[in-house]
């Protein structure tokens, strides 16, 4: 089936409000920003400006994305100059991840599946295989979570008595996840979920490939709502690699599966949001332990200092949202 391809400039700071409404025009809808050189690990382009780009199944006109455009204009102030082109049969989440050079994080070393060659002594390989998942590793704000989980290993890997538990929410390919596998601990258990069905069989290859099951459980699930992550008492590191928005939507439901210790590794948000989810966490009983700029995506580890207020907060009618009037929308 043919796709069409959409495409537009749009201020930075309003870029992920016109990625969640073109999110909303189909459910197969495959959003970002377009990168100036994916191949050579290039960031998105800087300056005030962003090129926001969806591919949607089937052919749309104008007159078919007018009502989303209008309703864009008007939250963000500006009307964007749409670009349209009908592409032919092809899945773009398999292009968009052929032809990636290597890419070398410190100890890891990121290959696509297909790539045989060798990899060098002392370097860990994770392959990671073209199909209906993003996460390769070549994006500012992946990129920096593979830093923060060097950079907390050693925390990490002390004697305890028990195996530590990791989790990775909106996983996509489980980069994140095999990553923490192989630089932590192999034999620590690992959950990681997504909300896109279509993600986990390719997570699991890749797991196979890669010889990490069974550690890594995989699950379908919105955030953290899935009886697994109710059932393991406690993680002692997650990382949650989303919008800024849905971090401070979630930010009740996620603080609390948390042991009081444990680390939260938070990506996907853009400079200007940083304070904001920053402030909901502190809110919740964490406090900022690092923060890495990986090109324009700052990520944020925290720390949970005490148990979560969320609890308590949660029978009252008023919420903090420091993006949404002093309001959490959803629990």
């Amino acid at each position: 089936m043919s796709s069409t391809k959409l495409s537009f400039l749009c201020d930075r700071k309003h870029a992920e409000i016109w990625e969640g409404l073109l999110a909303g025009l189909d459910e197969n809808a495959v959003v970002g920003q377009e990168a100036v050189s994916i191949q050579n690990g290039d960031d998105l382009s800087s300056g005030l400006h962003v090129r926001v780009v969806a591919f949607l199944d089937g052919v749309w006109s104008r007159k078919d994305v007018s009502a989303i455009v209008s309703l864009g204009a008007a939250l963000t102030g500006q009307k964007p100059d749409i670009f349209l082109s009908v592409l032919p049969a092809e899945d773009w989440a398999v292009k968009s991840q052929q032809g990636l050079e290597r890419l070398r994080v410190k100890r890891l070393m990121i290959v696509n599946g297909e790539d045989q060659r060798h990899v060098p002594i002392g370097l860990l390989p994770i392959r990671i295989q073209a199909a209906n998942a993003f996460g390769t590793g070549h994006h500012g704000t992946t990129f920096g979570c593979l830093l923060s989980i060097q950079k907390l290993q050693q925390r990490l890997r002390r004697p305890v008595a028990v195996k530590q538990k990791i989790a990775d929410i909106g996983c996509g390919t489980a980069l994140l996840a095999f990553a923490a596998a192989k630089i932590i601990k192999p034999d620590y258990p690992v959950l990681a979920s997504d909300i896109d069905p279509r993600s986990i069989p390719t997570a699991m290859a890749n797991a196979k490939s890669n010889q990490i099951l069974p550690s890594v459980k995989f699950v379908v699930a919105p955030d953290v709502q899935h009886k697994l992550y109710r059932r393991a008492s406690g993680f002692d590191l997650v990382f949650a690699n989303i919008l800024s928005g849905l971090l401070i939507d979630m930010a009740p439901r996620l603080a609390q599966i948390v042991k009081p210790g444990g680390r939260l590794v938070l990506a996907g948000l853009i400079t200007d949001h940083a304070i904001s989810v920053e402030k909901a966490y502190r809110f919740l009983g964490y406090r900022l332990e690092h923060k890495y700029i990986s090109g324009d995506w700052p990520i944020l580890t925290l720390r949970r200092i005490r148990r979560s207020r969320a609890r308590r907060l949660h029978r009252g009618d008023q919420r903090f949202h420091p993006l949404k009037g002093g309001k959490w929308m959803h629990w």
